[in-house]
């Protein structure tokens, strides 16, 4: 992930009988942030998988941008 803090991952994470969900492990100077948006509904019409990662991205570069 781009200009997250000084690094920054996102994984899907996908849960066959619950849903669907990212996860994004990231680092700021000597601070360590994980962050785990999930739906519980596999087929979810609302969160789909772009829309789970725009929301965790958004929530990423807030993060970073106060622990920075």
């Amino acid at each position: 992930m781009k200009a997250i803090g000084n690094e920054a991952l996102l994984c899907p994470t996908s849960d066959h009988k619950n849903g669907q969900g990212e996860l994004v492990v990231g680092r700021v100077r000597d601070q360590v942030f994980t962050i785990t948006i999930k739906t519980t509904l596999k087929d979810d019409p609302i969160l789909t998988r772009k829309m789970l990662i725009v929301r965790i991205n958004t929530t990423a570069e807030q993060i970073a941008g106060n622990l920075f």
